[in-house]
């Protein structure tokens, strides 16, 4: 008896493939656990592709090219700060981001070809030393 305790039997490790073949074989993992993964794996894909971050110093305007959920064309809604859906893949939709803080400089010489919005003003003048202004300091 003594000496089948100095008996050291060796069993061959397990490679990875046997491993995971049990793993895939177990009844548990194939109903709950793979269909979770699969399902947040397509989930975490997807997100990028069916939302559009608007920046805060930015707006959104979306334009659809094939109607699914409403009306095709340039939508009229201005799109603010935050997530929106926008079905991006195969060119549904699309969504044009533009900044808030854009200044429109109208270079023309009347009030009548001004676009009707337009805030006219008077032109900055330089105010160069003349030679009154000058000889009187």
């Amino acid at each position: 008896m003594a000496e089948d305790d100095r008996i050291v039997r060796m069993v061959p490790r397990q490679g990875w493939g046997d491993r995971f073949g049990r793993l895939f074989a177990n009844p548990l993992f194939r109903s709950t656990i793979l269909p979770v993964v699969a399902l947040v794996l397509l989930v975490k894909l997807l997100t990028p592709l069916c939302f559009t971050y608007v920046a805060p110093n930015q707006y959104g305007i979306k334009v659809v090219q094939v109607a699914i959920f409403g009306h095709r064309g340039v939508h009229e809604e201005v799109y603010q700060t935050g997530y929106h859906f926008v079905l991006r893949p195969f060119g549904f939709e699309q969504m044009y981001l533009f900044p808030k803080d854009v200044q429109v400089l109208d270079l023309t010489g009347a009030r009548e070809e001004a676009a009707q919005e337009a805030k006219v003003t008077k032109p900055a003048t330089s105010r160069r030393p003349t030679a009154s202004s000058s000889t009187s300091m």
